[in-house]
């Protein structure tokens, strides 16, 4: 993390040189990382902890090695009345708890249900804020499904929550659906193509005598698809063993 810091900062002085081409000085730039990580953090903040130490090396460079620290915000450590209390408005508030427990509540439609108030305080920003919710706690949770997330908001918050909760459910499902028949589709014209490419493999290696080697069998498949299997067909019966070889072994054959 203090190398990636290190490089964000040294991006956002790029973009302000490109912007101020004659400034004579740096403004600065400062680090902060939010952690949600449910073991709480155990990373140096310094990138320098994270050298390799060499007292020599040390002793001659010094300060010339280049160096980065970040404030860090562990969520873990903190209690959440206190997040609660911070000056942020109620979608900054329920979107630090929700990183916090999202992975780790034991009930989160109970957890749900105990932050009726702030997500009440949410209300004017729900069209936008209620599906990022949603999106993130069905990313996260494999044991809440849409109709009890719907029951809970609905319960919670009113039949127009519900509604909102139950649209961005849908759309993540939909969505969910059509990545895997797409995943299935690629699955099935794989098997197709393997199934197709076994007789062909097979007459080639009668042909030549000999079984196929690994690349011979990847340029034969890469051959069905672009050429055909009757353009296949015609070429293991038309040539003779050794220009069958040759034809599998020239990369611009047809």
């Amino acid at each position: 993390m203090g190398l990636r810091v290190f490089d964000y900062a040294r991006r956002v002085w790029e973009w302000w040189t490109d912007r101020h081409s004659k400034a004579l000085h740096l403004p600065p730039v400062v680090g902060l990382v939010v952690s949600h990580d449910p073991r709480g953090w155990r990373s140096p903040t310094h990138l320098w902890d994270l050298r390799e130490t060499d007292p020599e090396l040390e002793a001659v460079l010094g300060a010339k090695q280049p160096d980065v620290d970040f404030f860090l915000e562990d969520l873990q450590v903190r209690p959440d009345d206190q997040i609660a209390s911070w000056e942020l408005d109620a979608v900054g508030k329920l979107t630090l708890l929700l990183l916090k427990h999202g992975r780790t509540a034991p009930d989160m439609l109970a957890w749900v249900s105990g932050w009726r108030g702030l997500f009440a305080a949410t209300e004017e920003q729900w069209d936008a804020a209620l599906p990022r919710f949603v999106c993130y706690i069905m990313s996260v949770r494999e044991d809440v499904t849409a109709q009890q997330l719907r029951k809970v908001f609905t319960e919670t918050l009113g039949n127009r929550a519900g509604e909102l909760v139950m649209t961005e459910a849908e759309r993540l499902m939909a969505e969910g659906r059509e990545q895997g028949l797409k995943q299935g589709m690629k699955k099935g014209e794989k098997k197709g193509l393997e199934k197709g490419l076994a007789p062909l493999v097979r007459q080639f290696e009668r042909r030549l005598g000999r079984p196929l080697a690994d690349g011979e069998r990847a340029t034969l498949g890469k051959r069905l698809e672009t050429l055909g299997p009757d353009r296949l067909g015609d070429v293991v019966l038309d040539l003779a063993p050794q220009d069958l070889a040759d034809w599998l072994a020239d990369p611009n054959a047809k």
